[in-house]
């Protein structure tokens, strides 16, 4: 039961990843170059993501398919646009009773800008109840630097308190439009969580994202969405299992518009090679 536990949670919060600021903008997709869908190519299989929007252009669904694949992220917002609420559908929720997590976020309209969001979610064999809550801290321009979660669980032979599971730092270029690092601190939890440090760092192209959300990419935790520029170079250190530590990197073909219109994505150690077709309407 705790492997099992853990694997959950670890998903979670990897899935986790939150925070907006709705000024903040720098490049939303122009009508008539909104992107709809990547379709990705590798030598066994093909992958289709999709992309829906509302009314006034904002992103309210993505949805990835392929063989063993059946992703989704919907997007719930208000009037306004901001966002209240995510529902994260993932072959990870794999328990009985369970199919969903729905992420609720606050907001605080006279700061304009969230400042925490929550789950709950009831595993019904073992009647275990998992809570999370992220708080986030900004910098002067208006950007997240930093979250930090806190865990609980009940229904366990030994409850685990509230505590901190987790703290994510967000490092930015100098212009503050594209993130350069993501530094995760997982605290230790006996058996739950060891402590480990996994970091991401990013290296970019200087021609157009197809798809800017700004500070929506942390709040969906699409952190790649954020940034005004194309990632091209990803590497991934994990203190605890170095054996995970990976490099990723992109040659894209661009468009007229000066963005991607086809990439190809290798992994370095592995065979695995990927070319994508990105589409626009």
């Amino acid at each position: 039961m705790n492997v099992r536990i853990l694997f959950v949670l670890i998903c979670l919060t990897v899935i986790f990843q939150y925070g907006c600021q709705k000024e903040i903008d720098w490049g939303w997709n122009a009508a008539g170059s909104r992107l709809m869908m990547i379709k990705s190519f590798s030598a066994n299989d093909t992958t289709l993501t999709e992309f829906t929007y509302d009314a006034g252009g904002r992103l309210i669904r993505e949805k990835t398919t392929g063989p063993g694949i059946s992703s989704e992220l919907i997007i719930r917002r208000n009037n306004s646009g901001i966002i209240t609420e995510t529902v994260v559908k993932s072959p990870n929720l794999n328990f009985p009773g369970v199919d969903s997590l729905l992420i609720k976020h606050n907001y605080n309209n006279a700061l304009s800008r969230y400042t925490s969001s929550v789950f709950s979610i009831v595993i019904p064999f073992g009647n275990l109840t998992i809570k999370d809550s992220a708080v986030y801290a900004y910098n002067s321009s208006g950007r997240i630097i930093s979250e930090e979660h806190h865990i609980a669980i009940t229904g366990m032979p030994i409850p685990i308190p509230p505590m901190v599971a987790q703290r994510v730092n967000y490092v930015y270029n100098e212009t503050g439009k594209n993130i350069i690092s993501v530094q995760r601190k997982i605290e230790n939890i006996p058996g739950l969580f060891a402590a480990a440090n996994i970091n991401q760092t990013f290296s970019f192209d200087n021609k157009t994202n197809p798809l800017i959300l700004q500070n929506e990419a942390i709040i969906t935790g699409r952190v790649e969405w954020f940034n005004a520029n194309n990632i091209i170079r990803t590497e991934i250190t994990n203190s605890l299992n170095p054996g995970q530590n990976l490099i990723t990197e992109r040659t894209y073909i661009y468009n007229m518009a000066n963005k991607p219109d086809t990439v190809r994505t290798t992994q370095t150690g592995m065979t695995l090679t990927t070319t994508a077709k990105y589409i626009y309407r």
